[in-house]
């Protein structure tokens, strides 16, 4: 299962590739990069085992 600390590594990975991260008013994260074509939220604290995963493949399908 994901955990929090999961996601604060994931969040710290994809700032350091250059991504704005930002954590919105209700604790979600915000991943948007100016090559993306919209930007990408994800919950906090995953609740599913495949949630970072999740969030790969839905930054990689943005940056298209």
């Amino acid at each position: 299962m994901s955990s929090y600390k999961e996601m604060k590594q994931t969040v710290r990975k994809y700032a350091r590739l250059g991504f704005s991260v930002i954590k919105t008013r209700r604790n979600h994260w915000r991943f948007y990069r100016p090559d993306m074509a919209y930007p990408v939220f994800a919950p906090s604290t995953p609740s599913d085992c495949r949630a970072i995963k999740n969030l790969d493949a839905k930054i990689r399908r943005s940056m298209r």
